[in-house]
C-alpha cells in the first residue's frame, strides 16, 4: 500500500506529544512491513524533505499559526499524489491536520486516528468553571479588544475537528472508552468506529532494566508527566501525606514539566513544597528530562503513579510497563485496557483519593507483588502492542476501508 500519515507534530522538530510518537512508530511499522509510507509533518523554520530511515518525510512550515497547517500541507501532498498516487491517507482529529487535504482529494481513502479531541482537552484542563471565572475571562477578552470566546461555550458545529471525524466513513480509536465519548458527544454512530491499538515497542534502554526483587529500606515513588490538573496532580497531592506519616521509607519524585498552580505566580512545584512543608526531605523533582533520560528514571523507581483524570493511550505507562515497573493507573481511560482489573498493575479512582492511598500501601507493603506485576507488565506489552502484531491488524483495517470507500 501507499500511505500517507498526515500530522503537525513528528519528532524530534515537531514532536510535541502522544500524536508525534505514535506517527513515528506507526510510519515505521508499517514501512518495515513493506509499505511505502510518506510522513506530511510540521517544520519549525521552513520545509523540507528526507528520507527517515524507510519512511520519507515530508515537513511542511505552516508559519507561525500552527492552525494553518492543514491549508499549507496540501501543496506538498498534490506533489507527491500527483507522482505517485496515495492508497490511503491517515490524521488526527486533533487540530484537523487533514482535513484540507480530504475536501481537494475526497475520492482517496480518507480515516481519522482519534488521540484526544480539543473540547475533550479543555474540559478536563479547567474542570468546572464557576461564574467568576466566566467573568474573568469574558472581561479579559473585552480588556484586549477580542472577542469573548468561552472555552466552557462548545458547539461542535463550530469545531473543525468535528467536521473532520464525521466526514469520513470509519473512525480509528485506540481505547474504547474514547471512542465512546467521541460516539456520545458528536452523535457519530458507534458502528462506525473501529478499535485499533497503537503500536508501542519498547527500546533495549526499557527492557534492559532490572525488575527489583530484594526490600530495600527505600520505597521511591515515581509521578512522570506534566505537573498539572488533568494529570491527577492535585488528588495525588491530597493522599501523598497519609502515605508520608506511616511509610518513613518512602520518596516521591515528580519527572515532567512543572506547570502553574492555583496560585497566581507560583508553579506546581512550588505549590507542592508549600502545601507539605513538613515533608520537603522526602519530595524529589527532576523538572523535565529528555526522553533519554526516562529509563534511568524508571530504573531507580520502585512503584509509578499516574492518577490523571482522563488519558487516552498514555505511552508513560506503556514505558513504564515495559520496565518491568509496578503500576498504579487511573481507571478512566486507556490504562485501564493496559493494566487489566489487577492483571498487571493496580487501578484507582482519581476522583477518590483513598483509593489512591489504599493503591500505594497495598504496593508498599508487598515487594513481591511489584515483582510480579512488573513481570507481567513487560510480557503484556510485548504481546499485545508488537509491530508484529498490531501491524496486521492495521493492514486488516486500512484494507477494510480502502474496500468499502465511496466509488466516484
Amino acid at each position: 500500500m501507499r500511505i500517507a500519515l498526515i500530522s503537525y507534530e513528528y519528532p524530534p522538530e515537531t514532536g510535541l506529544g502522544g500524536i508525534g510518537t505514535y506517527t513515528a512508530q506507526a510510519a515505521c511499522m508499517l514501512a518495515d512491513r513493506g509499505h511505502s509510507v510518506e510522513v506530511f509533518a510540521g517544520a519549525l523554520e521552513k520545509d523540507s524533505s528526507e528520507l527517515d530511515g524507510k519512511v520519507l518525510l515530508h515537513r511542511v512550515y505552516p508559519g507561525k499559526d500552527r492552525h494553518a497547517f492543514s491549508s499549507a500541507v496540501v501543496l506538498k501532498f498534490r506533489e507527491r499524489h500527483q507522482f505517485q498516487s496515495f492508497d490511503i491517507i491517515e490524521g488526527p482529529e486533533y487540530k484537523s491536520d487533514g482535513l484540507s487535504i480530504l475536501k481537494e482529494f475526497p475520492r482517496i481513502p480518507h480515516t481519522v486516528k482519534l488521540h484526544t479531541p480539543s473540547f475533550l482537552i479543555k474540559k478536563l484542563f479547567f474542570g468546572k468553571v464557576s461564574l467568576l471565572r466566566k467573568a474573568r475571562s469574558v472581561a479579559g477578552s473585552l480588556l484586549k479588544g477580542k472577542r469573548p470566546n468561552p472555552y466552557w461555550a462548545y458547539s461542535k458545529e463550530t469545531d473543525p475537528e468535528y467536521e473532520f471525524t464525521r466526514s469520513v466513513p470509519f473512525i480509528l480509536h485506540p481505547s474504547f472508552e474514547l471512542g465512546g465519548i467521541v460516539s456520545r458527544e458528536w452523535n457519530i454512530p458507534i458502528e462506525r468506529f473501529i478499535h485499533l491499538q497503537n503500536p508501542f515497542q519498547p527500546g533495549k534502554e526499557f527492557l534492559s532494566i532490572g525488575i527489583p526483587q530484594k526490600i530495600d529500606e527505600l520505597v521511591r515513588v515515581t509521578f512522570l508527566g506534566k505537573l498539572e490538573r488533568r494529570k491527577g496532580i492535585f488528588l495525588l497531592l491530597e493522599a501523598m501525606p497519609a502515605i508520608l506519616q506511616q511509610y518513613p521509607q518512602v520518596r516521591f519524585r515528580f519527572v515532567g514539566k512543572s506547570h502553574p498552580s492555583p496560585n497566581p505566580g507560583m508553579d506546581m512545584q512550588a505549590y507542592i513544597e508549600r502545601t507539605l512543608p513538613a515533608y520537603i526531605d522526602k519530595l524529589e523533582f527532576t523538572g523535565p528530562v529528555p526522553y533519554t533520560q526516562i529509563p534511568a528514571q524508571l530504573a531507580e523507581t520502585d512503584i509509578c503513579i499516574f492518577p490523571s483524570l482522563w488519558e487516552n493511550f498514555p505511552n508513560v505507562c506503556l514505558e513504564a510497563m515495559s520496565a518491568g515497573r509496578a503500576v498504579i493507573g487511573s481507571k478512566n481511560g486507556g490504562m485501564a485496557e493496559m493494566l487489566g482489573e489487577e492483571e498487571c498493575g493496580l487501578l484507582i479512582d482519581p476522583d477518590k483519593p483513598k483509593t489512591i492511598v489504599a493503591a500505594l500501601k497495598k504496593m508498599i507493603e508487598n515487594p513481591q507483588l511489584r515483582y510480579r506485576f512488573g513481570q507481567l507488565a513487560r510480557e503484556k506489552v510485548l504481546r499485545e502492542y508488537s509491530w508484529d502484531r498490531i501491524g496486521a491488524r492495521t493492514e486488516e483495517v486500512y484494507s477494510t476501508i480502502i474496500d468499502h470507500w465511496p466509488k466516484a
